[in-house]
């Protein structure tokens, strides 16, 4: 894989930028702010000197769309008003361009937001797109759709496929834990056949997460090792059937001791292929986007993404100082 000089390449990316930037708000969405509150967003950033817009989806697949016309137009920031889905939206309409990812948090975990600690007020937000970085990020990609958090099979990918989503939009992260009691009561695990880079593992599965980043669901660290620029995705395997094996997981997983415990596997690759007996739902980012046999692939370095200037976290491997381009400068 030839090497990138992230620095160099910044400059010049950020050098094509305008301060131009795209709202795409999906207005059906957990926790989105009301209109009034919203518009502080942009009204700081024209004060700042941007050209904003703000464009409401409209159905499945819209906001892909919104995200890359403004890409084609030449905004250097797109940002996503919405849950996960909404992000991913945004995501698969920028890979590959020019320009970068922001977003303001709500939905119902919008795990994006929060690792980087993206502020909730719209207007402190709209502060920290102004004053943040520019970074190169890693995206996952199942077939043709790629994911910015995570994907996964078995058990959550279940529950994922049978969450009605006006559901979802009611009770939010209570609609996922009610189903998913639910269909662990019942669920069988499957004999799989996962490749890692070539490598073959056999497994009892009960799930398998496919982590870019760390958090699963704004509330567990899964792939807790993971970082969003290190050109490669952290899978772990977990092993076994009902509710006792699920609870010990579970356990293993909020004390960080699930790597490779006998019932579970952790590990990293670039390429993930996995084969069942039968089809297994597989989702991406909260959504169902198709089902087993499944490759997953890491994309390195496809996404920008816009991170506070105050983030201090686990989530980049390379130094700051090599890595950064601000979005505007005063």
């Amino acid at each position: 894989m030839p090497t990138v000089d992230v620095l160099t390449e910044g400059r010049a990316a950020s050098a094509r930028r305008t301060l131009r930037a795209t709202f795409v708000v999906n207005p059906n969405a957990r926790g989105v702010p009301s209109p009034e509150r919203l518009m502080l967003a942009p009204a700081w950033l024209r004060v700042a000197g941007w050209q904003t817009a703000v464009e409401y989806t409209r159905g499945p697949g819209h906001a892909t769309e919104l995200a890359r016309a403004a890409a084609a137009a030449g905004v250097g920031v797109v940002v996503a008003v919405g849950g996960d889905g909404t992000v991913n939206e945004v995501v698969n309409g920028l890979v590959g361009t020019d320009t970068a990812l922001a977003v303001l948090p709500c939905g119902t975990a919008n795990v994006w937001a929060r690792e980087i600690g993206m502020p909730h007020a719209p207007d402190r937000a709209a502060a920290a797109i102004h004053r943040g970085w520019l970074r190169r990020v890693d995206t996952g990609r199942v077939g043709s759709r790629h994911f910015l958090l995570m994907a996964s099979l078995g058990l959550d990918s279940q529950v994922a496929a049978l969450v009605e989503p006006l559901r979802k939009r009611r009770w939010g992260a209570l609609a996922y834990a009610g189903r998913g009691l639910r269909e662990a009561i019942a669920y069988t695990s499957h004999r799989a056949m996962v490749w890692l880079d070539g490598q073959r593992l056999d497994c009892n599965l009960m799930v398998m997460v496919v982590g870019n980043t760390r958090s699963y669901g704004g509330v567990l660290q899964v792939t807790n090792e993971a970082r969003v620029d290190d050109g490669l995705l952290d899978v772990v395997v977990y092993n076994g059937s009902g509710v006792n094996r699920l609870l010990r997981h579970l356990a293993r997983t909020l004390l960080g001791r699930h790597a490779n415990t006998g019932e579970s596997v952790y590990t990293q690759a670039r390429e993930i292929r996995v084969e069942l007996p039968r089809p297994l739902p597989v989702q991406a980012d909260g959504d169902v986007v198709g089902s087993t046999p499944v490759e997953i692939i890491c994309a390195p370095g496809s996404l920008w993404a816009v991170v506070p200037r105050t983030y201090r976290g686990p989530l980049f491997r390379r130094q700051l100082a090599a890595t950064l381009e601000p979005v505007a400068r005063r």
